[in-house]
């Protein structure tokens, strides 16, 4: 059988059956099948298996070739030198990026959850282009903050010039560190990297209190007075919110000036710092 002559011309060289599946770039568990005589294998095969053994296929096949003629010739015996093809390298994983098989696992930079790997080479030019962005995207923000800010700031200017027709010019003294507050305010808003927002819907949050309910008659005057307390209670509310608006924004707009260059530099120095 196949199989057998296989087996036997194998342990001969000294070869395991991953040696020979190496040689052939076929698994050891196709090797064990044609040695159990499960399958045979193809002609290609067989014809590199004779390479690989020094034989004739007619060996492997256990075909018994025609007697020929008696020959007196000279034995001499040579040793036999094997010289076995190097296996190709293993695959443990190929770059998402540029598909590239990576065969060594100091080539392989990052993991990715859905089992996918980059190489070193691209997770470089991944991490370069997200650092660019980032630093556009805080470019972006510091150059809205710049004139979204002073839009507010020049608007407060000219109200305080205008003012100054009726209340001389102390007006337009008190409008400059307001227009100033003003620019710094929405200038901290914007760049998003400090805590100004957090405080300003922190307070702005005291103005929106739960009213309390309301005990009524299910008659015309129970139900007048339940409409009437109702939209007191929403006039109040309303009057509520107002005011812890412009108490958040007074506040916000204070502060803002003592950390607006702080979140300035910050957008600088360190463009994805977010403040949570």
């Amino acid at each position: 059988m196949i199989g057998n002559n296989i087996k036997k011309l194998r342990m001969q060289r000294g070869m395991t059956q991953k040696n020979l599946a190496d040689l052939l770039f076929v698994s050891p568990q196709a090797v064990s099948r044609w040695e159990n005589n499960e399958v045979e294998p193809s002609i290609g095969t067989i014809t590199e298996m004779a390479k690989i053994f020094n034989v004739t296929t007619d060996e492997i096949l256990g075909v018994e070739s025609a007697p020929a003629e008696p020959v007196v010739v000279e034995r001499v015996v040579t040793e036999k030198e094997y010289v076995y093809k190097e296996a190709p390298p293993q695959v443990l994983a190929v770059c998402d990026s540029c598909k590239k098989k990576i065969t060594e696992p100091s080539d392989i930079a990052q993991r990715l959850m859905n089992g996918g790997a980059y190489c070193a080479k691209c997770k470089k030019a991944r991490d370069e282009s997200a650092r660019r962005e980032v630093y556009a995207k805080a470019e972006r923000k510091r150059r809205l903050s710049f004139i979204w800010g002073g839009i507010v700031a020049a608007i407060l200017l000219l109200i305080a010039l205008g003012l100054t027709t009726k209340f001389g010019v102390k007006s337009f003294l008190i409008g400059l560190p307001v227009s100033a507050a003003g620019f710094c305010f929405l200038s901290c808003l914007i760049l998003d990297n400090n805590f100004i927002g957090d405080v300003v819907m922190e307070i702005w949050s005291w103005g929106f209190v739960k009213m309390p309910g309301i005990i009524f008659t299910l008659d015309i005057d129970g139900c007048l007075f339940f409409i009437g307390v109702k939209i007191l209670f929403a006039v109040l509310g309303f009057l509520l919110g107002l005011i812890a608006a412009v108490a958040a924004v007074a506040i916000g707009t204070v502060l803002s000036v003592f950390v607006y260059p702080f979140a300035l530099r910050r957008n600088i120095t360190k463009p994805d710092y977010v403040d949570y």
